[in-house]
């Protein structure tokens, strides 16, 4: 299973985890300018991969103010949302 969150994020499974994966595009070697997908963290739940990932958001962030930070996990917080909502949707 993948549950894409935005462009450069995902979470995705296997039989024994979820992992938290970044977008990333090699600049040497075989795979030169292919998208690819970085395992970043690995958890046993999926409610700790949520919160693994919105951390790593919001620390990614480049804001320098309260204000700021507190902005950021608003946007952080409804992309997740909107992203599990659209995963979940058994009606679409």
């Amino acid at each position: 299973m993948i549950i894409p969150i935005n462009e450069d994020w995902q979470i995705s499974t296997d039989q024994y985890q979820w992992k938290v994966q970044k977008r990333y595009t090699p600049l040497t070697g075989k795979q030169l300018g292919q998208l690819l997908w970085e395992n970043r963290t690995y958890h046993t739940t999926l409610d700790s991969a949520i919160r693994s990932l919105s951390q790593s958001m919001i620390r990614s962030s480049d804001t320098v103010t309260l204000l700021g930070a507190l902005e950021t996990f608003k946007n952080v917080t409804t992309t997740l949302s909107h992203a599990l909502d659209r995963h979940m949707d058994v009606s679409a």
